[in-house]
């Protein structure tokens, strides 16, 4: 579960560093950063992990859900 969210922050901190890149290079808008940063990820992660990898992997699944609330 460590794992899960230490990888979860490294990926949030990854989303945020492309987004204030995107606003750089691309001139992109607050949406377009917004979108980048915070994913459909909590809505769509459990069922695709669920029927992929089984429902022994979903717990691992709450670790990056954990983190992109607390950011959220």
């Amino acid at each position: 579960m460590a794992t899960a969210i230490a990888l979860a922050i490294t990926f949030q901190i990854l989303y945020i560093l492309f987004a204030k890149l995107l606003q750089h290079v691309w001139k992109a808008t607050v949406v377009e950063r917004a979108s980048v940063i915070f994913t459909n990820a909590g809505n769509l992660i459990i069922p695709l992990v669920a029927y992929i990898l089984g429902q022994e992997w979903v717990i691992y699944v709450s670790g990056y859900i954990l983190v992109f609330n607390v950011l959220f």
